[in-house]
C-alpha cells in the first residue's frame, strides 16, 4: 500500500472513525493507508 499523504511505503492502517472497539470492520470509509512519520502525527495530518 501507499501512505494517501505523502506517498511513501504505508506499513499502517490509520483509523479515521473515532470508536474504542477494538475490532472495527471497514474499508476507505474507516481506514486509510500510512507510513510510519504520517501514522504517528495522527489527525494533525489528512488527505
Amino acid at each position: 500500500a501507499v501512505c494517501v499523504i505523502c506517498g511513501q511505503p504505508a506499513l499502517y492502517s490509520y483509523r479515521l472513525i473515532e470508536n474504542d472497539t477494538k475490532i472495527l470492520l471497514g474499508e476507505k470509509e474507516s481506514y486509510e493507508p500510512r507510513c510510519r512519520r504520517c501514522y504517528l502525527l495522527g489527525k494533525n495530518v489528512s488527505a
